[in-house]
């Protein structure tokens, strides 16, 4: 009835509220509000009814207030971020496919140029044949819209390779909808009887996937995330021992992990010791920090592979940062 439908109306600004509180992702939220509010409305016409109407025209107001305050607060820093991927916006939209892929199961260990091309152009026929033969399926069109739109934020990021996937955290949103095509997929499957044999194969395949899925995150846990944890942690040591050594410019050296991403670093630098965007600088080579004239108040951080940590040199000292690995 109409009051339970406004208390949910209602709900669902509230947590929109709190949704944009969490990641930028959350900028793709009016978007999937609108779609969803669609699909329960049952029409266009009925999203005239004016509890409708309100619910979308707070809901864009919220979205325009959000993009104000995140360009206000990240505009320079996704700008620098920006710079630092070797990818055009033309060239990012390839990885599309391959994020598809491994959405499904972990491609990474197998990719490089040619069996990355084949792996998108199997993706991308097997997506159009899908539709193709059962685009009449809303579910699996609305699931498929909603992984594309969730990768938009995230897909120019910054990146040394077409074919490299996104982290998982980034493709959160867009597993919902795999989850949605896959689910009125398997329904259209069991109850067509001219495919309902196709549902036994189908059904296994994904049991096969959830199993394959499950040895992977076992395996990435168990031997990448001590190493991510203890990089962090050498990163924000350092950072707070830059503070208490007034050092007010960091001169990166080449060759540390995550190499292709500087917005954490200027993150944890802004954060912890204080130091503008500005004052952060990467260089190429470790020559080029050998040219420069390491005076008072500059600090230089080189990344130690055999301790797994970074080195701080200062004027008149070097700091080995401690770390260490732990097991899982």
């Amino acid at each position: 009835n109409g009051w339970q439908r406004n208390a949910l109306l209602a709900a669902s600004l509230i947590s929109s509220v709190c949704a944009y509180g969490t990641k930028e992702t959350s900028v793709t939220l009016i978007i999937f509000l609108c779609m969803t509010l669609y699909v329960s409305a049952g029409g266009v016409k009925k999203l005239f009814q004016k509890s409708y109407l309100i619910f979308i025209v707070l809901s864009c107001a919220l979205w325009i207030l959000y993009l104000y305050l995140n360009v206000l607060m990240h505009g320079d820093l996704a700008q620098s971020a920006g710079q630092s991927s070797s990818l055009s916006h033309a060239t990012a939209l390839l990885r599309a496919p391959i994020i598809f892929a491994h959405m499904i199961v972990d491609v990474t260990p197998f990719l490089n140029q040619i069996t990355a091309t084949v792996l998108s152009i199997g993706v991308v026929v097997g997506i159009y044949l899908l539709l193709r033969f059962h685009g009449k399926i809303s579910g699996v069109i609305i699931g498929l819209l909603w992984v594309c739109i969730g990768l938009v934020p995230t897909i120019f990021l910054p990146s040394m390779h077409w074919w490299d996937s996104l982290a998982s955290r980034y493709t959160y949103l867009p597993r919902v909808g795999l989850a949605t095509a896959v689910g009125s997929l398997l329904t259209v499957l069991i109850r067509d009887e001219r495919v309902a044999r196709l549902a036994k194969p189908f059904v296994i395949l994904l049991i096969a996937v959830v199993f394959i899925q499950f040895a992977q995150m076992i395996y990435t846990v168990t031997t990448t995330y001590s190493r991510v944890y203890a990089t962090g942690i050498a990163l924000e040591t350092s950072a707070r021992m830059i503070k208490s050594e007034h050092a007010s410019i960091v001169i990166m050296e080449p060759n540390r992990p995550f190499e292709e991403n500087q917005a954490h670093i200027f993150g944890v630098m802004n954060v912890v010791s204080g130091i503008d965007m500005s004052n952060v600088i990467f260089t190429d080579s470790k020559n080029n920090t050998k040219e420069l004239h390491i005076s008072n108040g500059t600090a230089v951080l080189r990344w130690v592979p055999a301790a797994y940590s970074y080195v701080l040199i200062l004027p008149d000292k070097e700091i080995k940062i401690q770390t260490r690995l732990s097991k899982w």
